[in-house]
């Protein structure tokens, strides 16, 4: 399981969205290296991760998470989950608490209804990438305007991403094993019951302007957990680890159960 860390002490476990790998916190895992020893890895079924369960499953995927952390001597991490990796966090930290500290939830899937453009809009965009990954890469690499079509729905400001970090993206996305059922255990999933259940703490951070999970959505959880300290990114949409780096990155420690 492809995994990235620094820092040392208490155990920071990030976990990515659909489609995506570890690569993408590498900045935040810089920046977070001093509060503890910041892990990422790619969920199962992502990246360079075998799948925990054909087809995919949340809670497999997260049960496969906590295992990697205490096979590299990480037991008891805090789960910090953005996107699919929100409900992965909440649904293995519901099953198992007494093996996490703790959960943040960053932009998380699972908390409103359908968003349409997640089946009929990710899921081709996804998928062309995977019949020519290079060709996406270098396309949107040169092309701030067609960073700002395929990046519509995800970004604050399309046309602003690094070029690197859009060739990471469709990298990422080529690299996926289990996208259609992962979209469908994304939209059956509802997290409300066990987010109000949740017997650990809980923290919350959002981009302003997200529009893949609305800031109705960290309202709510915020409604079902009010012991649940948030913050909120200005100005960045539903990545904000890359959107607005330095500032997720403060909002992310800000957070935390433990500092």
């Amino acid at each position: 399981m492809a995994l990235a860390e620094a820092g040392a002490g208490r155990p920071i476990v990030l976990i990515h969205g659909l489609g995506g790998t570890f690569r993408y916190w590498l900045g935040t895992i810089r920046r977070l290296s001093p509060l503890g020893r910041v892990l990422a890895f790619d969920v199962p079924g992502f990246g360079g991760s075998q799948p925990a369960a054909t087809p995919f499953d949340l809670l497999s995927a997260g049960e496969r998470l906590l295992a990697a952390c205490e096979a590299v001597g990480a037991p008891r991490p805090v789960l910090v989950g953005h996107s699919l990796g929100g409900p992965i966090a909440v649904l293995v930290a519901e099953r198992h608490p007494e093996r996490v500290a703790g959960v943040v939830l960053v932009a998380s899937t699972g908390l409103s209804r359908e968003r349409a453009w997640r089946r009929h809009v990710l899921l081709p965009l996804i998928h062309a990438a995977l019949r020519h990954p290079r060709t996406w890469e270098r396309l949107l690499a040169e092309h701030a305007a067609l960073r700002r079509i395929v990046f519509r729905e995800m970004l604050a400001d399309p046309a602003a991403l690094d070029p690197f970090e859009a060739r990471m993206l469709v990298g990422g996305a080529a690299l996926a094993r289990q996208l259609d059922d992962s979209i469908e255990a994304s939209l059956a999933c509802d997290l409300q019951a066990s987010l109000a259940a949740l017997p650990l703490p809980l923290g919350i951070v959002w981009g302003e302007l997200d529009r893949t999970a609305p800031l109705a959505d960290a309202e709510l959880a915020a409604r079902l957990r009010p012991d649940a300290p948030m913050r909120v990114v200005p100005g960045a949409g539903h990545v904000p680890m890359l959107e607005r780096p330095a500032e997720f990155a403060d909002a992310l420690a800000a957070v935390l159960p433990y500092r």
